[in-house]
């Protein structure tokens, strides 16, 4: 639930509310998906759905901001360097969890915020980044058999092969 709230919710509101000043001024609106859009790994389940919803969301704003000269750009990150493998599901952060994302693919955050930045000065509809998340989409639109063939062996044996989360 805290993940649909945080993550829909929030999104839905806050650019309800700043819409009215976008399009006084022509703005941009920047909306953080992720890569997890496309495809979901056991115990990710919620935060995949949320941001799917993001994705759904993004690409409808994009048609109903036509010719209002505000622009909306998705923004699909993969692994970013963040806190966010730290928070527990109450929203708590807790520093001494150990960081469970694959760090020799993540990106900084430095540099996930100037692509973002051009991608939004740019005006794009929407920006896959890092190169593991381009990868990851391209299998995920065009071949998610290979994809999810690829991942099972290696997801399977470190989850609990046949083992539902809720069995854990």
């Amino acid at each position: 639930r805290r993940q649909l709230d945080i993550n829909v919710i929030g999104l839905a509101s806050t650019v309800r509310v700043a819409l009215p000043a976008l399009r006084e001024t022509g703005g941009r609106i920047g909306l953080v998906g992720s890569v997890m859009a496309y495809v979901s790994v056991p115990g990710t389940a919620a935060y995949a759905a949320s941001k799917a919803a993001v994705r759904a969301i993004g690409d409808a704003l994009h048609l109903e901001l036509v010719g209002t000269g505000v622009s909306s750009t998705l923004l699909q990150p993969g692994f970013v360097e963040s806190d966010i493998a730290r928070v527990d599901n109450a929203g708590v952060l807790d520093l001494t969890r150990p960081e469970t994302r694959p760090t020799a693919v993540m990106w900084s955050g430095a540099r996930a915020a100037n692509v973002m930045l051009n991608a939004l000065h740019k005006r794009q509809r929407e920006l896959v980044f890092t190169g593991h998340g381009r990868l990851v989409t391209r299998l995920a639109r065009h071949i998610p058999g290979l994809l999810y063939s690829m991942m099972a062996g290696p997801l399977a044996s470190a989850v609990g092969a046949g083992r539902p989360s809720s069995a854990r």
